[in-house]
């Protein structure tokens, strides 16, 4: 430990510009310029919900400020030794990567990780969690000749040398047991517990009298069909989380129709990242946000008392934000997630819903004292080798 009895932490990222504990370190968009422009796009993770889950881990942990630091995982393998030397923890902080999917898989060549043998620091691993159909839930044909070897060898080195190999959910621990015979442990995702107090500032005021927030992908006609239950709130924001492509990336979303001649005006205010000069009317939804701040973003959320929508990231800040979230997806990234701490999700193939239903008494009882449970078992876990909470 150094002299002031706070571990120093190697935070291992793929995304290492993060190293903020106060604040977002994400300029806003405000022109055409910057929300189009790729190298922008690519150092913030693609989009914007990759913001919330690589700045968790430092809000999350105490740590020795001045001798910590976020590194790449090409750093760690090159310079493992010196690590070694001047590090308690090595953080290594993953996402959807396990895939049968190998072009999608940019992290490592085979046996990258071959030759890393900490001994003197504590390697924890968070977040680990798979992309759709690699869940011998859904996909009970699932085997190792599925996934590149790049994958397996990187699963096995963490269950050799990870003093904590934790998962996202209990769909992910039962495909790493029956698929790679890999014991873990279910943590859920580390944007979960950065702010867990949050979730005693959730009430359920009148459905009639409050503002929702959602959030999911507007070039899914699919996504529509939600709106109609969505009129009983008396208004909707809508929050840009996903990419929408046309020639290169942009992270403002728009509706399918729209042509890029129509994007000139576009803006972003940078205080509260609402899009100005938005060009289309999107019926049910009446106003759009698409803010590069994630404390900015945590704030606007703040003021709305409903969250629902299908992206994972959106309701994790919406319950930092201190708001009932509620989700809709058939993939199980976000469902193993929401199951785990006991969030509303709805099944997909509904075309409405009664919102009274979603959100009662009764469900924002089961997810509290569900999330707390989870919360409680996440810090003892930590806590546990050492780590500072």
């Amino acid at each position: 430990m150094s002299d002031n009895n706070l571990p120093r932490i190697a935070f291992v990222n793929q995304y290492p510009t993060v190293f903020n504990k106060i604040k977002s370190p994400y300029k806003s968009e405000t022109d055409i310029t910057q929300w189009n422009d790729t190298v922008t796009l690519n150092k913030a993770g693609g989009n914007r919900g990759n913001l919330v889950w690589m700045e968790s881990v430092y809000r999350i942990f105490k740590y020795d400020l001045n001798n910590s630091c976020a590194i790449s995982i090409n750093r760690l393998v090159r310079d493992y030794k010196t690590i070694d030397e001047n590090f308690d923890f090595v953080i290594i902080n993953m996402a959807c990567w396990i895939t049968n999917v190998s072009e999608r898989l940019h992290l490592l060549p085979p046996n990258y990780f071959s030759e890393l043998k900490f001994k003197k620091c504590k390697v924890i691993c968070l977040g680990n969690g798979g992309i759709r159909k690699t869940y011998i839930k859904s996909n009970p044909n699932l085997s190792k000749d599925n996934f590149c070897t790049a994958i397996i060898e990187l699963l096995h080195w963490m269950a050799d040398n990870a003093d904590i190999l934790s998962v996202r959910g209990e769909e992910t621990k039962k495909t790493l047991k029956e698929v790679f015979n890999i014991d873990s442990i279910a943590l859920g995702c580390p944007s979960l517990y950065s702010f867990p107090n949050s979730i005693d500032n959730i009430s359920l005021p009148p459905v009639e009298d409050s503002i929702l927030a959602s959030g999911g992908n507007l070039v899914k006609r699919s996504y529509y069909k939600y709106f109609k239950s969505f009129n009983v709130f008396k208004s909707v924001n809508y929050f840009c989380q996903s990419h929408y492509e046309f020639e290169s990336p942009s992270n403002i979303e728009f509706p399918r129709q729209v042509k890029p001649s129509d994007l000139v005006d576009i803006k972003i205010n940078e205080a509260d990242g609402s899009v100005l000069n938005y060009p289309f009317e999107i019926d049910g939804i009446d106003k759009m946000y698409a803010p590069n701040n994630v404390d900015t973003w945590r704030g606007v959320l703040s003021m709305h008392d409903y969250y629902i929508g299908s992206r994972l990231h959106g309701a994790l800040l919406a319950l930092q934000a201190g708001i009932f979230p509620a989700v809709f997806s058939n993939d199980e990234r976000l469902l193993e997630v929401a199951r785990l701490v006991g969030m509303p999700h709805l099944n997909p193939d509904v075309e409405s819903f009664d919102i009274k239903n979603l959100f009662t008494e009764d469900s924002l009882k089961n997810f509290k004292k569900k999330y707390r449970m989870r919360h409680n078992l996440f810090c003892e876990a930590l806590t546990s080798v050492g780590l500072v909470l």
